[in-house]
Protein backbone atom coordinates (compact mmCIF):
# COMPACT_ATOMS: atom_id res chain seq x y z
CA UNK A 1 0.00 0.00 0.00
CA UNK A 2 2.90 2.63 1.11
CA UNK A 3 4.35 1.40 -2.04
CA UNK A 4 1.40 2.69 -4.51
CA UNK A 5 0.64 5.53 -2.52
CA UNK A 6 4.12 6.73 -1.73
CA UNK A 7 5.19 7.93 -5.04
CA UNK A 8 2.29 10.81 -5.25
CA UNK A 9 2.71 12.32 -1.73
CA UNK A 10 6.17 12.89 -2.55
CA UNK A 11 4.96 14.86 -5.93
CA UNK A 12 1.89 16.74 -3.38
CA UNK A 13 4.61 17.49 -0.66
CA UNK A 14 1.79 16.19 1.71
CA UNK A 15 0.39 12.73 3.39
CA UNK A 16 -0.11 10.88 6.19
CA UNK A 17 1.03 7.50 6.44
CA UNK A 18 -0.37 5.67 9.32
CA UNK A 19 0.67 1.84 9.70
CA UNK A 20 -1.14 -1.10 11.92
CA UNK A 21 1.25 -2.92 14.13
CA UNK A 22 0.74 -4.98 17.49
CA UNK A 23 1.90 -3.93 20.99
CA UNK A 24 3.11 -8.38 20.28
CA UNK A 25 5.29 -6.09 18.47
CA UNK A 26 7.44 -4.75 21.73
CA UNK A 27 6.74 -7.38 24.50
CA UNK A 28 5.87 -11.05 23.59
CA UNK A 29 3.45 -12.77 26.39
CA UNK A 30 3.20 -15.53 25.12
CA UNK A 31 4.54 -18.61 23.60
CA UNK A 32 3.80 -19.68 19.78
CA UNK A 33 3.89 -15.31 18.66
CA UNK A 34 7.50 -15.59 17.49
CA UNK A 35 6.61 -15.23 13.93
CA UNK A 36 3.56 -12.65 14.54
CA UNK A 37 5.90 -10.64 17.31
CA UNK A 38 8.53 -10.44 14.52
CA UNK A 39 6.34 -9.29 11.52
CA UNK A 40 4.55 -6.94 13.50
CA UNK A 41 8.04 -5.54 14.86
CA UNK A 42 9.05 -5.28 11.30
CA UNK A 43 6.18 -2.40 10.65
CA UNK A 44 7.44 -0.59 13.57
CA UNK A 45 10.62 -0.52 12.49
CA UNK A 46 9.34 0.60 8.81
CA UNK A 47 7.41 2.91 10.05
CA UNK A 48 10.56 4.94 12.08
CA UNK A 49 12.45 4.77 8.70
CA UNK A 50 10.08 5.82 6.66
CA UNK A 51 9.35 8.57 8.87
CA UNK A 52 13.17 10.01 8.65
CA UNK A 53 12.91 9.69 4.80
CA UNK A 54 9.44 11.29 4.03
CA UNK A 55 10.09 14.33 7.39
CA UNK A 56 11.16 16.75 4.71
CA UNK A 57 8.86 16.43 2.11
CA UNK A 58 5.47 17.02 4.39
CA UNK A 59 4.66 13.20 4.84
CA UNK A 60 3.95 11.83 8.64
CA UNK A 61 4.47 8.16 8.97
CA UNK A 62 3.16 7.09 12.54
CA UNK A 63 2.36 3.45 13.53
CA UNK A 64 -0.93 2.44 15.20
CA UNK A 65 -0.13 -0.31 18.66
CA UNK A 66 -3.18 -2.09 19.33
CA UNK A 67 -3.59 -4.76 22.47
CA UNK A 68 -6.86 -6.85 23.06
CA UNK A 69 -9.48 -5.62 20.46
CA UNK A 70 -12.95 -6.92 20.69
CA UNK A 71 -12.84 -8.39 16.89
CA UNK A 72 -14.78 -11.56 15.51
CA UNK A 73 -11.32 -13.78 15.22
CA UNK A 74 -11.14 -12.50 19.29
CA UNK A 75 -15.00 -13.75 20.29
CA UNK A 76 -14.10 -16.98 18.38
CA UNK A 77 -11.07 -17.27 19.92
CA UNK A 78 -13.01 -16.96 23.27
CA UNK A 79 -15.84 -19.08 21.75
CA UNK A 80 -13.24 -22.22 21.24
CA UNK A 81 -11.59 -21.91 24.75
CA UNK A 82 -14.85 -21.81 26.70
CA UNK A 83 -17.72 -22.96 24.49
CA UNK A 84 -20.38 -22.72 27.26
CA UNK A 85 -19.52 -18.78 28.52
CA UNK A 86 -17.20 -17.09 25.65
CA UNK A 87 -18.54 -14.20 27.22
CA UNK A 88 -16.78 -14.91 30.91
CA UNK A 89 -13.41 -16.20 28.78
CA UNK A 90 -13.73 -12.45 27.49
CA UNK A 91 -14.11 -10.94 30.67
CA UNK A 92 -11.24 -13.14 31.94
CA UNK A 93 -8.96 -11.18 28.95
CA UNK A 94 -9.98 -7.87 29.83
CA UNK A 95 -9.37 -8.64 33.43
CA UNK A 96 -5.49 -8.20 32.92
CA UNK A 97 -6.02 -4.68 31.54
CA UNK A 98 -5.97 -1.64 33.55
CA UNK A 99 -9.23 0.21 31.91
CA UNK A 100 -10.77 -4.12 32.71
CA UNK A 101 -11.72 -4.00 29.27
CA UNK A 102 -11.00 -4.71 25.88
CA UNK A 103 -10.58 -1.86 23.05
CA UNK A 104 -12.90 -1.05 20.53
CA UNK A 105 -12.80 -1.54 16.60
CA UNK A 106 -14.41 2.30 16.41
CA UNK A 107 -11.67 3.76 19.23
CA UNK A 108 -8.84 2.39 16.76
CA UNK A 109 -10.83 3.87 14.26
CA UNK A 110 -10.60 7.42 16.00
CA UNK A 111 -7.06 7.03 16.70
CA UNK A 112 -6.61 6.42 12.84
CA UNK A 113 -8.39 9.34 11.97
CA UNK A 114 -6.74 11.44 14.80
CA UNK A 115 -3.34 10.71 12.80
CA UNK A 116 -4.55 11.25 9.59
CA UNK A 117 -5.65 15.15 10.08
CA UNK A 118 -4.64 18.39 10.38
CA UNK A 119 -4.39 17.92 14.42
CA UNK A 120 -1.75 15.16 14.18
CA UNK A 121 0.63 17.09 11.80
CA UNK A 122 3.56 17.66 13.86
CA UNK A 123 3.44 13.96 14.55
CA UNK A 124 5.84 11.15 13.23
CA UNK A 125 7.98 8.55 14.03
CA UNK A 126 5.37 7.38 16.42
CA UNK A 127 4.11 4.48 17.99
CA UNK A 128 0.85 4.78 19.14
CA UNK A 129 -0.19 2.50 21.70
CA UNK A 130 -3.55 1.65 22.33
CA UNK A 131 -4.08 -0.92 24.87
CA UNK A 132 -5.82 -0.10 27.84
CA UNK A 133 -2.42 -0.01 29.98
CA UNK A 134 -1.53 -3.88 29.27
CA UNK A 135 1.90 -3.14 28.04
CA UNK A 136 2.13 -1.34 32.04
CA UNK A 137 5.85 -3.14 33.25
CA UNK A 138 3.63 -4.16 36.37
CA UNK A 139 0.71 -5.88 34.23
CA UNK A 140 3.07 -7.57 32.45
CA UNK A 141 4.70 -8.97 35.39
CA UNK A 142 1.76 -9.71 36.60
CA UNK A 143 1.34 -11.95 33.32
CA UNK A 144 4.45 -13.66 33.29
CA UNK A 145 3.49 -14.78 36.58
CA UNK A 146 0.42 -15.98 35.45
CA UNK A 147 1.72 -17.88 32.64
CA UNK A 148 4.28 -19.54 35.02
CA UNK A 149 1.54 -20.85 37.13
CA UNK A 150 0.42 -22.60 33.81
CA UNK A 151 3.49 -23.93 32.58
CA UNK A 152 4.27 -27.28 32.15
CA UNK A 153 7.55 -28.47 33.23
CA UNK A 154 8.19 -28.83 29.75
CA UNK A 155 7.99 -25.15 29.53
CA UNK A 156 10.03 -24.11 32.67
CA UNK A 157 12.29 -26.06 31.27
CA UNK A 158 12.74 -24.32 28.17
CA UNK A 159 12.29 -21.04 30.16
CA UNK A 160 15.51 -21.87 32.49
CA UNK A 161 17.29 -22.51 29.46
CA UNK A 162 18.19 -26.31 29.77
CA UNK A 163 16.68 -27.93 26.90
CA UNK A 164 19.12 -27.98 23.76
CA UNK A 165 17.35 -30.57 21.20
CA UNK A 166 14.68 -33.14 20.91
CA UNK A 167 13.30 -35.74 18.54
CA UNK A 168 9.38 -34.56 18.72
CA UNK A 169 8.94 -31.36 20.53
CA UNK A 170 5.01 -31.56 20.49
CA UNK A 171 4.92 -35.64 21.43
CA UNK A 172 7.59 -34.98 24.12
CA UNK A 173 6.21 -32.01 25.46
CA UNK A 174 2.80 -33.88 26.08
CA UNK A 175 4.29 -36.93 27.75
CA UNK A 176 6.51 -34.92 30.24
CA UNK A 177 3.92 -31.95 30.94
CA UNK A 178 1.11 -35.20 31.54
CA UNK A 179 3.68 -36.70 33.84
CA UNK A 180 3.19 -40.06 31.29
CA UNK A 181 7.22 -40.15 30.41
CA UNK A 182 9.41 -42.99 31.39
CA UNK A 183 12.65 -41.96 31.07
CA UNK A 184 16.21 -42.43 31.56
CA UNK A 185 19.30 -41.06 31.94
CA UNK A 186 22.94 -43.21 32.21
CA UNK A 187 25.96 -42.72 34.20
CA UNK A 188 28.70 -44.80 33.73
CA UNK A 189 30.80 -45.12 36.94
CA UNK A 190 34.53 -44.00 35.85
CA UNK A 191 35.17 -42.68 39.33
CA UNK A 192 33.66 -43.77 42.70
CA UNK A 193 31.84 -40.18 42.84
CA UNK A 194 29.59 -38.43 40.45
CA UNK A 195 30.60 -34.41 39.96
CA UNK A 196 29.13 -31.28 38.80
CA UNK A 197 29.00 -33.12 35.76
CA UNK A 198 26.37 -35.49 36.69
CA UNK A 199 24.45 -32.38 38.34
CA UNK A 200 22.66 -30.77 35.91
CA UNK A 201 21.19 -34.84 34.72
CA UNK A 202 20.53 -35.33 38.47
CA UNK A 203 18.43 -31.95 38.57
CA UNK A 204 16.42 -32.65 35.46
CA UNK A 205 15.68 -35.86 37.01
CA UNK A 206 14.61 -34.25 40.26
CA UNK A 207 12.20 -32.08 38.34
CA UNK A 208 10.52 -34.15 35.89
CA UNK A 209 10.05 -36.63 38.66
CA UNK A 210 8.18 -33.89 40.90
CA UNK A 211 6.10 -33.47 37.58
CA UNK A 212 5.08 -37.14 37.93
CA UNK A 213 6.97 -38.33 35.86
CA UNK A 214 9.28 -41.72 36.09
CA UNK A 215 12.70 -41.20 36.48
CA UNK A 216 15.33 -44.53 35.44
CA UNK A 217 18.52 -44.22 36.70
CA UNK A 218 20.91 -46.21 34.27
CA UNK A 219 24.36 -46.86 35.74
CA UNK A 220 26.77 -48.40 33.47
CA UNK A 221 28.00 -51.45 34.76
CA UNK A 222 28.38 -52.98 31.74
CA UNK A 223 29.53 -49.65 29.33
CA UNK A 224 31.57 -49.28 31.92
CA UNK A 225 33.80 -51.70 30.89
CA UNK A 226 34.03 -50.43 27.59
CA UNK A 227 34.16 -46.23 28.03
CA UNK A 228 32.16 -43.51 25.97
CA UNK A 229 34.38 -41.81 23.78
CA UNK A 230 32.30 -38.65 23.09
CA UNK A 231 34.12 -35.32 24.36
CA UNK A 232 37.56 -37.28 24.56
CA UNK A 233 40.65 -36.74 22.62
CA UNK A 234 42.10 -39.88 23.89
CA UNK A 235 40.81 -43.31 25.35
CA UNK A 236 39.68 -44.13 28.93
CA UNK A 237 41.65 -45.99 31.40
CA UNK A 238 40.46 -49.63 30.94
CA UNK A 239 39.22 -50.24 35.03
CA UNK A 240 38.71 -53.40 36.62
CA UNK A 241 35.28 -55.63 37.26
CA UNK A 242 36.00 -54.73 40.81
CA UNK A 243 36.56 -51.39 40.21
CA UNK A 244 33.68 -51.08 38.29
CA UNK A 245 30.96 -52.59 41.09
CA UNK A 246 32.69 -50.31 43.50
CA UNK A 247 31.84 -46.87 41.61
CA UNK A 248 28.27 -48.66 40.99
CA UNK A 249 27.33 -48.72 44.61
CA UNK A 250 28.92 -45.37 44.97
CA UNK A 251 26.77 -43.91 42.41
CA UNK A 252 23.60 -45.63 44.16
CA UNK A 253 24.47 -43.61 47.25
CA UNK A 254 24.81 -40.85 45.81
CA UNK A 255 21.66 -40.29 43.70
CA UNK A 256 19.48 -41.36 46.55
CA UNK A 257 19.87 -37.92 47.37
CA UNK A 258 17.88 -36.21 44.72
CA UNK A 259 15.59 -39.14 43.73
CA UNK A 260 12.81 -41.02 45.66
CA UNK A 261 13.26 -44.75 44.69
CA UNK A 262 10.40 -45.83 47.07
CA UNK A 263 7.05 -47.48 45.93
CA UNK A 264 8.71 -47.87 42.84
CA UNK A 265 8.60 -43.65 41.60
CA UNK A 266 12.02 -44.59 40.46
CA UNK A 267 14.12 -47.20 39.01
CA UNK A 268 17.98 -47.90 39.38
CA UNK A 269 19.10 -50.56 37.00
CA UNK A 270 22.31 -51.89 35.75
CA UNK A 271 23.51 -52.33 31.83
CA UNK A 272 26.09 -55.16 33.55
CA UNK A 273 22.94 -57.04 33.89
CA UNK A 274 22.23 -57.68 29.64
CA UNK A 275 25.03 -56.17 28.35
CA UNK A 276 27.64 -58.74 30.13
CA UNK A 277 25.19 -61.67 28.97
CA UNK A 278 24.67 -60.85 25.34
CA UNK A 279 26.41 -63.42 22.70
CA UNK A 280 28.34 -61.49 20.42
CA UNK A 281 27.44 -63.05 17.29
CA UNK A 282 23.73 -62.91 18.36
CA UNK A 283 24.51 -59.23 18.18
CA UNK A 284 26.16 -58.89 14.76
CA UNK A 285 22.87 -60.67 13.40
CA UNK A 286 20.31 -59.05 14.92
CA UNK A 287 21.71 -55.64 15.95
CA UNK A 288 24.05 -54.92 13.27
CA UNK A 289 22.62 -54.52 10.21
CA UNK A 290 20.79 -51.68 11.65
CA UNK A 291 23.74 -49.21 11.84
CA UNK A 292 25.41 -47.57 9.55
CA UNK A 293 29.19 -47.44 9.56
CA UNK A 294 29.34 -44.49 6.98
CA UNK A 295 27.07 -42.68 9.60
CA UNK A 296 27.93 -43.84 12.53
CA UNK A 297 31.50 -42.10 11.39
CA UNK A 298 29.76 -38.45 10.55
CA UNK A 299 28.73 -38.63 14.87
CA UNK A 300 30.17 -36.05 16.66
CA UNK A 301 31.37 -37.97 19.41
CA UNK A 302 33.62 -39.99 16.96
CA UNK A 303 35.02 -37.07 15.34
CA UNK A 304 37.90 -36.09 18.20
CA UNK A 305 39.04 -39.46 18.25
CA UNK A 306 39.53 -40.11 14.39
CA UNK A 307 42.24 -37.82 14.02
CA UNK A 308 44.27 -39.87 17.14
CA UNK A 309 42.87 -43.24 16.31
CA UNK A 310 39.47 -44.70 17.50
CA UNK A 311 39.40 -48.07 18.87
CA UNK A 312 37.25 -51.07 17.84
CA UNK A 313 36.51 -51.30 21.39
CA UNK A 314 35.44 -47.51 21.27
CA UNK A 315 33.67 -47.81 17.87
CA UNK A 316 31.13 -50.47 19.57
CA UNK A 317 29.89 -47.75 22.55
CA UNK A 318 27.12 -45.68 20.58
CA UNK A 319 25.99 -49.70 19.78
CA UNK A 320 25.62 -50.57 23.44
CA UNK A 321 24.39 -47.32 24.84
CA UNK A 322 21.42 -48.01 21.78
CA UNK A 323 20.97 -51.26 22.82
CA UNK A 324 20.43 -50.16 26.49
CA UNK A 325 17.15 -47.85 25.46
CA UNK A 326 16.21 -50.62 23.28
CA UNK A 327 16.32 -52.95 26.07
CA UNK A 328 14.82 -50.81 28.65
CA UNK A 329 12.21 -49.87 26.45
CA UNK A 330 11.12 -53.67 26.74
CA UNK A 331 11.70 -54.76 30.09
CA UNK A 332 10.30 -51.30 31.38
CA UNK A 333 8.07 -49.54 29.10
CA UNK A 334 10.83 -46.72 29.10
CA UNK A 335 9.76 -44.30 25.93
CA UNK A 336 12.51 -41.72 26.91
CA UNK A 337 16.13 -41.07 27.06
CA UNK A 338 17.51 -37.56 28.29
CA UNK A 339 21.54 -37.08 28.56
CA UNK A 340 24.00 -34.20 27.87
CA UNK A 341 23.77 -32.76 24.46
CA UNK A 342 27.20 -34.35 23.49
CA UNK A 343 25.33 -37.50 23.79
CA UNK A 344 22.75 -36.60 21.00
CA UNK A 345 24.19 -38.80 17.99
CA UNK A 346 23.91 -41.86 20.47
CA UNK A 347 20.82 -41.37 21.77
CA UNK A 348 19.37 -40.85 18.16
CA UNK A 349 20.81 -44.45 17.23
CA UNK A 350 18.75 -45.82 20.26
CA UNK A 351 15.66 -44.61 18.66
CA UNK A 352 16.14 -45.46 15.17
CA UNK A 353 16.88 -49.04 16.68
CA UNK A 354 13.54 -49.32 18.67
CA UNK A 355 11.71 -48.23 15.10
CA UNK A 356 13.36 -50.77 13.41
CA UNK A 357 13.19 -53.59 15.69
CA UNK A 358 9.80 -53.12 17.10
CA UNK A 359 8.24 -50.17 15.07
CA UNK A 360 7.37 -47.85 18.01
CA UNK A 361 8.46 -44.69 18.53
CA UNK A 362 10.83 -44.00 21.39
CA UNK A 363 11.68 -40.19 21.77
CA UNK A 364 15.13 -38.31 22.65
CA UNK A 365 16.01 -35.01 24.57
CA UNK A 366 19.02 -33.29 25.45
CA UNK A 367 20.19 -30.71 27.91
CA UNK A 368 22.35 -27.67 27.07
CA UNK A 369 25.76 -28.43 28.15
CA UNK A 370 27.04 -26.47 31.24
CA UNK A 371 29.70 -24.46 29.79
CA UNK A 372 31.38 -20.96 31.11
CA UNK A 373 31.15 -17.55 29.13
CA UNK A 374 34.57 -18.79 27.42
CA UNK A 375 33.10 -21.63 26.22
CA UNK A 376 34.57 -24.41 28.57
CA UNK A 377 32.87 -27.32 30.63
CA UNK A 378 32.17 -26.22 34.08
CA UNK A 379 33.06 -27.84 37.02
CA UNK A 380 36.44 -28.55 36.63
CA UNK A 381 39.19 -26.54 38.84
CA UNK A 382 42.95 -27.10 38.66
CA UNK A 383 43.70 -29.59 41.03
CA UNK A 384 40.01 -31.72 38.89
CA UNK A 385 36.80 -32.42 39.01
CA UNK A 386 34.19 -31.16 41.55
CA UNK A 387 33.13 -34.11 43.14
CA UNK A 388 29.71 -34.37 45.03
CA UNK A 389 31.00 -36.77 47.53
CA UNK A 390 31.62 -34.77 50.69
CA UNK A 391 35.10 -36.61 51.32
CA UNK A 392 36.34 -35.98 47.47
CA UNK A 393 35.40 -32.61 47.29
CA UNK A 394 34.59 -30.90 50.70
CA UNK A 395 30.84 -29.20 51.29
CA UNK A 396 33.03 -25.41 51.84
CA UNK A 397 35.28 -26.22 48.66
CA UNK A 398 31.76 -27.05 46.80
CA UNK A 399 30.46 -23.36 47.95
CA UNK A 400 33.04 -21.45 47.19
CA UNK A 401 33.62 -23.21 43.91
CA UNK A 402 29.78 -21.56 42.85
CA UNK A 403 30.56 -18.75 45.04
CA UNK A 404 33.87 -17.92 42.86
CA UNK A 405 31.87 -18.55 39.09
CA UNK A 406 32.80 -15.35 36.57
CA UNK A 407 29.80 -12.27 37.06
CA UNK A 408 28.93 -13.27 33.58
CA UNK A 409 27.69 -17.06 34.29
CA UNK A 410 26.32 -16.67 37.99
CA UNK A 411 22.84 -15.92 36.60
CA UNK A 412 22.72 -18.42 34.03
CA UNK A 413 23.39 -21.00 36.59
CA UNK A 414 21.06 -19.66 39.17
CA UNK A 415 18.47 -19.96 36.29
CA UNK A 416 19.90 -23.70 34.87
CA UNK A 417 20.78 -25.12 38.44
CA UNK A 418 19.04 -24.01 41.25
CA UNK A 419 14.94 -24.34 42.58
CA UNK A 420 14.33 -20.71 42.83
CA UNK A 421 10.75 -19.49 41.44
CA UNK A 422 11.59 -18.23 37.72
CA UNK A 423 10.16 -14.85 38.87
CA UNK A 424 12.75 -14.37 41.83
CA UNK A 425 15.14 -15.23 39.20
CA UNK A 426 13.72 -13.09 36.72
CA UNK A 427 14.04 -9.86 39.14
CA UNK A 428 18.04 -10.72 39.20
CA UNK A 429 18.11 -10.06 35.67
CA UNK A 430 19.05 -6.71 36.06
CA UNK A 431 21.68 -7.20 38.65
CA UNK A 432 25.12 -5.90 38.20
CA UNK A 433 27.76 -4.58 40.30
CA UNK A 434 27.80 -5.73 44.22
CA UNK A 435 24.69 -7.34 43.48
CA UNK A 436 26.43 -10.06 41.78
CA UNK A 437 28.32 -11.10 44.61
CA UNK A 438 24.68 -11.42 46.20
CA UNK A 439 24.00 -13.88 43.94
CA UNK A 440 26.72 -15.73 43.69
CA UNK A 441 26.10 -16.04 47.43
CA UNK A 442 22.94 -17.49 46.37
CA UNK A 443 24.15 -19.77 43.70
CA UNK A 444 26.98 -21.46 46.07
CA UNK A 445 24.23 -21.44 48.88
CA UNK A 446 21.61 -23.36 46.97
CA UNK A 447 23.57 -25.80 45.18
CA UNK A 448 25.21 -26.64 48.23
CA UNK A 449 22.07 -26.86 50.07
CA UNK A 450 20.96 -29.42 47.21
CA UNK A 451 24.26 -31.67 47.27
CA UNK A 452 25.26 -31.67 50.77
CA UNK A 453 21.88 -30.20 52.93
CA UNK A 454 20.48 -27.50 54.56
CA UNK A 455 23.35 -27.54 57.74
CA UNK A 456 26.21 -27.77 55.95
CA UNK A 457 25.87 -25.54 53.41
CA UNK A 458 25.24 -22.84 56.50
CA UNK A 459 28.64 -23.81 57.73
CA UNK A 460 30.00 -23.73 54.13
CA UNK A 461 28.82 -19.95 53.81
CA UNK A 462 29.64 -18.93 57.29
CA UNK A 463 33.28 -20.02 57.11
CA UNK A 464 33.33 -18.47 53.65
CA UNK A 465 32.24 -14.90 55.00
CA UNK A 466 34.59 -15.58 57.98
CA UNK A 467 37.95 -15.17 56.04
CA UNK A 468 37.33 -11.62 55.29
CA UNK A 469 35.84 -10.87 58.92
CA UNK A 470 38.70 -12.85 60.43
CA UNK A 471 35.90 -14.89 62.57
CA UNK A 472 35.40 -18.72 63.29
CA UNK A 473 36.57 -20.40 60.29
CA UNK A 474 36.27 -23.90 61.86
CA UNK A 475 34.72 -25.47 58.66
CA UNK A 476 36.97 -24.34 56.13
CA UNK A 477 38.91 -27.76 54.95
CA UNK A 478 41.74 -28.50 57.05
CA UNK A 479 45.11 -30.24 56.37
CA UNK A 480 46.00 -32.04 59.79
CA UNK A 481 49.99 -32.35 59.83
CA UNK A 482 51.77 -35.02 61.77
CA UNK A 483 55.29 -35.28 63.53
CA UNK A 484 56.51 -37.08 60.40
CA UNK A 485 55.66 -33.89 58.20
CA UNK A 486 58.02 -31.74 60.64
CA UNK A 487 61.71 -31.24 60.84
CA UNK A 488 62.94 -30.38 64.10
CA UNK A 489 59.77 -29.09 65.14
CA UNK A 490 59.02 -26.88 61.94
CA UNK A 491 58.06 -27.21 58.42
CA UNK A 492 58.60 -24.74 55.42
CA UNK A 493 56.06 -22.81 53.53
CA UNK A 494 56.48 -25.03 50.46
CA UNK A 495 56.21 -28.27 51.98
CA UNK A 496 53.36 -26.99 54.01
CA UNK A 497 51.54 -25.56 50.28
CA UNK A 498 51.76 -29.25 49.39
CA UNK A 499 50.96 -31.06 52.52
CA UNK A 500 48.04 -28.93 52.34
CA UNK A 501 46.76 -29.97 49.03
CA UNK A 502 46.81 -26.42 47.89
CA UNK A 503 49.57 -27.43 45.10
CA UNK A 504 50.88 -30.75 43.90
CA UNK A 505 54.20 -30.08 44.08
CA UNK A 506 57.00 -27.92 44.89
CA UNK A 507 58.01 -26.30 41.88
CA UNK A 508 54.25 -24.90 42.03
CA UNK A 509 54.70 -23.81 45.36
CA UNK A 510 58.02 -22.05 44.80
CA UNK A 511 56.27 -20.08 41.67
CA UNK A 512 53.24 -19.44 43.53
CA UNK A 513 54.87 -17.91 46.76
CA UNK A 514 57.51 -15.92 44.04
CA UNK A 515 54.74 -14.40 42.63
CA UNK A 516 53.11 -13.09 45.66
CA UNK A 517 50.17 -15.55 45.69
CA UNK A 518 50.69 -17.13 49.49
CA UNK A 519 49.41 -15.92 52.72
CA UNK A 520 49.45 -17.02 55.92
CA UNK A 521 46.63 -15.37 58.41
CA UNK A 522 46.09 -12.66 56.02
CA UNK A 523 49.99 -11.81 55.69
CA UNK A 524 51.51 -12.25 52.24
CA UNK A 525 54.63 -14.82 52.26
CA UNK A 526 57.45 -13.57 49.98
CA UNK A 527 60.05 -15.95 50.97
CA UNK A 528 60.42 -19.52 49.89
CA UNK A 529 62.71 -20.60 52.83
CA UNK A 530 60.00 -19.31 55.50
CA UNK A 531 58.99 -21.63 57.79
CA UNK A 532 56.23 -21.94 60.55
CA UNK A 533 56.72 -23.82 64.12
CA UNK A 534 54.38 -26.42 65.69
CA UNK A 535 53.43 -23.27 68.28
CA UNK A 536 52.24 -21.67 65.14
CA UNK A 537 50.40 -24.57 64.33
CA UNK A 538 48.42 -26.02 67.42
CA UNK A 539 44.74 -25.08 68.49
CA UNK A 540 43.34 -23.54 65.90
CA UNK A 541 46.07 -23.35 63.66
CA UNK A 542 47.07 -21.38 60.39
CA UNK A 543 44.45 -20.00 57.74
CA UNK A 544 46.78 -20.68 54.43
CA UNK A 545 45.55 -19.27 51.34
CA UNK A 546 47.17 -19.86 47.53
CA UNK A 547 45.51 -17.12 45.34
CA UNK A 548 42.15 -15.29 46.24
CA UNK A 549 39.77 -18.32 45.92
CA UNK A 550 41.53 -21.33 47.69
CA UNK A 551 42.30 -21.76 51.35
CA UNK A 552 43.39 -24.60 53.83
CA UNK A 553 43.18 -24.54 57.79
CA UNK A 554 46.63 -26.22 58.69
CA UNK A 555 46.99 -27.77 62.10
CA UNK A 556 49.72 -29.95 63.48
CA UNK A 557 48.91 -32.80 66.21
Amino acid sequence: MTKAVYPYMLKEKYGRIINTSSVTGTRVVDEGQTTYALTKGAVSSFTKALAYEAGPYGITVNAVLPGWVRTPKVEQVAADSRPEDPESALRDMAGFIPLKRLCDIDEIGDLVAFLASDEAKYITGTEMVIDGGSTLPETFDILQRIRRKKMGIYEELQARGLIAQVTDEERIRDLVNSGKAVFYIGFDPTADSLHVGHFMALCLMKRLQEAGNKPIALIGGGTGYIGDPSGRTDMRSMMTPEQICHNCDCFKEQMSKFIDFSEGKALMVNNADWLLDLNYVEVLREIGPHFSVNRMLTAECYKQRMEKGLSFLEFNYMIMQAYDFYALFQKYGCNMQFGGDDQWSNMLAGTELIRRKLGEDAGAMTITLLLNSEGKKMGKTQSGAVWLDPNKTSPFDFYQYWRNVADADVLKCIRMLTFLPLEEIDKMDSWEGAQLNTAKEILAYELTKLVHGEEEAKKAQESARALFSKGNAAEMPTAQLTEEDLTDGKIDILTMLVKSGLVTSKSEARRAVQQGGVAVDGEKVSDIAASFGKEDLSGEGIILKKGKKNFRRVVAE
